[in-house]
């Protein structure tokens, strides 16, 4: 049973606002002719009274803006380099205000053949990720033990759960990177993702 996250956001009623602004309304409005009741029309008062009843409700759809709880995401990404050996660096981010609970999935393909991945990248393991926080693996190969491969495909994708209780996954994203460069490419397209990835085989943790 994993730990609670730290620092559970509290979740935003707008109930309380909407209630107090019609208070509000009905008490502007009662004050302005509870007085005047049966008597002559005061164009200035009415101006006055839908002046105060716009400024509440100004104020209460202002208040909605600002603490408006925007839904909860997660950014990947994937970047190369090589030091004697080759580096793989699974990238994510967190950029929501709360903390988020992550499982990684990541697989790899040396020219064709599936490299197999520990169980943190197999989503059997999670990663806590605090507000504005990001990650950055490390899985270092040494390219000799595998023949010298020309080509890497990677597909990595995440789930993750938030301190509100919400849950979600991230796309598949996909990369090719050549391993004489370390330069990852970005593939897009339903077309092109099929043609390189559909008849791999599969990785094994």
């Amino acid at each position: 049973m994993p730990e609670p996250l730290p620092r559970p956001r509290p979740p935003k009623d707008s109930r309380r606002p909407f209630l107090l602004s019609l208070v509000f309304t009905v008490v502007a409005v009662l004050l302005a002719t509870v007085h005047n009741f049966g008597g002559s029309y005061d164009p200035t008062l009415a101006v006055l009274t839908a002046t105060l009843v716009a400024v509440i409700w100004y104020t209460y759809f202002s208040y909605l803006a600002v603490h408006k709880q925007l839904p909860t995401r997660l950014s990947t990404d994937f970047q190369a380099e090589s030091h004697n050996l080759l580096h793989l660096h699974p990238v994510l981010s967190n950029p929501n205000h709360g903390y988020i609970r992550v499982r990684v999935y990541l697989d790899l393909w040396f020219d064709g053949r599936p490299f197999p991945t520990d169980g943190f990248y197999s989503g059997k393991e999670t990663l806590v990720l605090a507000p504005g926080d990001g990650f950055s693996g490390n899985i270092e190969i040494d390219e000799a033990t595998l023949g010298n491969p020309d080509t890497l495909l990677v597909r990595l994708r995440a789930e993750w759960e938030d301190d509100a209780g919400n849950s979600g996954t991230t796309p598949w994203k996909h990369w090719s990177v050549d391993t004489a460069t370390t330069e990852a490419a970005a593939i897009v397209g339903e077309s092109e993702i099929g043609r390189l990835f559909d008849n791999l085989p599969a990785v094994v943790a």
